[in-house]
């Protein structure tokens, strides 16, 4: 970690062709408010600093010490936040669309409302940080430490969270329509009212998860299920027509629930009386995650 002292970078007001010289060995180091665009703040000593509302878009902050850094408001879009230590910082709606934080550790951070929107958090260390009502459409969180994250009504639309680490995760009310959760560990996770609509849950770690409670809508096609079982084990067959869905093969053996009610899709196999997420096929039945199994 380099010494204040030793950071001078030049920065560009908006708008004018004048530069002041930036020297981070500021005692109160207050720079809230302060035009910093493209500053040059690589392995910076910034801990405690407040940064409050800075213009920090496309900023070089790699490997910078940002740790219980007031951050609100600030704009980051486009930084190199690379391997920057962010343990417990206020980042409050904060803008980091289109910022590069991979292998950074935000261990404890506040995202309140932050806009992550398009981020690359591979391998990111994020456990215990409040993302509450963030926007994470479209980040990369590919292998990222989320355990005990609160991610309450974030946007995690089309994130992708391939063997990302989400044990003990709070996703209530989460939107995570065509996610890609691949091999993520979910274990513990409350998932109540969350919106798994297209999601790819292959290989995923559920153990611990109450599916029959949190998964949505999972009660009504249990009861949907529960309907066409019944039909199916008194006329040995299901007419299409009887319910929103489609039949997979000819002999009825199983059948997928689209329904608009429900925005996760199942698979019913009758023949093995089981209920089943359906991701596009229904899946290999030595590895399926059973929701639901009838007498």
């Amino acid at each position: 970690m380099r010494d204040p002292l030793d950071i001078i970078s030049y920065c560009g007001f908006i708008g004018t062709k004048s530069f002041y010289r930036y020297n981070s060995n500021n005692p109160n180091k207050d720079y809230s408010y302060m035009n910093l665009q493209r500053a040059n703040l690589q392995e910076a000593n910034l801990q405690e600093a407040d940064l409050q509302e800075a213009n920090l878009q496309r900023a070089n902050l790699q490997g910078a010490d940002l740790q219980r850094a007031n951050l609100q408001g600030v704009d980051l879009q486009g930084a190199n936040l690379q391997g920057v230590d962010l343990q417990e910082a206020n980042l409050q709606r904060a803008n980091l669309q289109g910022a590069d934080l991979q292998r950074a550790n935000l261990q404890g951070v506040d995202l309140q409302g932050a806009n992550l929107q398009g981020v690359d958090l591979q391998g990111a260390y994020l456990q215990e940080a409040n993302l509450q009502e963030a926007d994470l459409q479209e980040a990369n969180l590919q292998r990222a430490n989320l355990q005990g994250a609160d991610l309450q009504r974030a946007n995690l639309q089309g994130v992708d969270l391939q063997g990302a680490y989400l044990q003990e995760a709070d996703l209530q009310g989460v939107d995570l329509q065509r996610a890609n959760l691949q091999r993520a560990n979910l274990q513990g996770a409350d998932l109540q009212r969350a919106n798994l609509q297209g999601v790819d849950l292959q290989g995923v770690d559920l153990q611990g998860v109450d599916l029959s409670i949190k998964l949505y809508n999972l009660k009504n096609a249990i009861k949907i299920g529960n309907d066409l079982f019944k039909m199916w084990k008194k006329v040995g067959k299901i007419k299409t027509e009887e319910f929103y869905g489609s039949i997979t093969n000819k002999d009825s053996r199983a059948i997928i629930l689209p329904s608009t009610d429900l925005p996760l899709q199942f698979c019913f196999v009758f023949e093995r009386k089981e209920l089943w997420i359906y991701n596009w096929i229904c899946p290999d039945p030595k590895t399926v995650l059973i929701l639901k199994k009838w007498k």
